[in-house]
């Protein structure tokens, strides 16, 4: 009387958005479809102003209401990026002959590689997908006006290395990174 459909497990990532070309710096996937990121600046809501929190949430809206392609907004945990702190603090100690000075810099060191192993910073990206080189530059240009409005903007462009380790991510999400 009822199919029964067979229990299949989620897809992984991987197998429904596969990328066989970049172009430029932007991706091509297996549907021919161009993909493009931006990251989304994020803010700390309880200290906002009402004000401030009802443009934000404005210019989101018109951006649902604008942008007529495919669209992900996607967050992801990145580990605490504190290789410069550690390396300051390395190279203070290995200068210093005062042992009070070096104590203190190896509790600083210890607290940096703590925080780079156990602490991870959430960060939010805007995935899109575009047909042609045309309909990508016209939404390229309705995500800009949109989310770059005022003098905090919600957007900003990201470097075709920060994508690749962002896709690296949502292809590995278990896969911790230095």
């Amino acid at each position: 009387m009822f199919d029964k459909k067979k229990d299949s497990a989620p897809k992984k990532i991987s197998e429904i958005m596969t990328i066989i070309d970049q172009d430029g710096n932007t991706f091509i996937t297996e549907d021919r479809e161009i993909m493009d990121f931006y990251q989304i600046v994020c803010k700390d809501i309880s200290s906002v102003s009402g004000d401030e929190l009802d443009r934000d949430e404005a210019c989101f809206a018109a951006l649902y209401r604008t942008l007529h392609t495919d669209f992900k907004i996607i967050g992801i945990n990145f580990p605490t990026d504190t290789g410069r702190q550690i390396r300051y603090f390395t190279e203070k100690m290995n200068n210093t002959s005062d042992s009070i000075f070096r104590e203190i810099l190896q509790k600083r060191l210890d607290e940096m590689e703590y925080l780079h192993q156990h602490i991870t910073a959430r960060e939010y990206y805007l995935m899109f997908f575009s047909d042609s080189k045309e309909q990508h530059r016209e939404n390229q240009s309705i995500i800009l006006s949109t989310l770059s409005q005022g003098s905090t903007p919600l957007i900003q462009q990201i470097s075709m290395e920060k994508k690749v380790e962002v896709l690296y991510r949502m292809h590995n999400p278990n896969v911790m990174m230095d």
